[in-house]
């Protein structure tokens, strides 16, 4: 019978909590940090592997196991999870800055609430398929 092993590598990014794993949208276990599990599989191809960590996902992969062969996937993080809503809100700052400095617009709460708002906001709506990536590894 094939397996599936999840492999959950070193991160600075990804040390947080454990990680539920789904094959064919079942919980089929939780892997920890830094470690590996593996998991028995019926030949055939499954419509694979979800990673959740609390509103978190990946996008799900999937993979074939029809030559009985064992298969690695690699749970990693998105590396540049923060660069677009920092982008974002560097942009939003320009605006505000220059909209302080030539037009005199002095509501500091709502320059406040538009230079904080899009990280969380990114990352609880865009960004929540893909802060987790899973990589099939040869």
């Amino acid at each position: 019978m094939p397996k599936i092993t999840i492999e959950r590598p070193h991160e600075w990014a990804n040390q947080s909590n454990y990680i539920n794993i789904y094959i064919d949208g079942e919980k089929v276990g939780a892997v920890a940090y830094a470690d590996t599990m593996n998991f028995e599989i019926t030949p055939g191809k499954h419509i694979v592997v979800t990673a959740k960590m609390k509103s978190i996902k990946s996008k799900p992969l999937e993979v074939d196991l029809s030559n009985n062969e064992d298969k690695i996937i690699r749970i990693s993080t998105c590396k540049f999870w923060v660069l677009l809503p920092l982008a974002f809100t560097m942009i939003l700052a320009i605006i505000f800055l220059i909209l302080f400095l030539v037009l005199h617009f002095e509501y500091y709460i709502l320059m406040v609430l538009f230079i904080a708002l899009p990280i969380p906001l990114y990352k609880a709506t865009f960004g929540r398929k893909n802060n987790l990536k899973l990589k099939q590894v040869d």
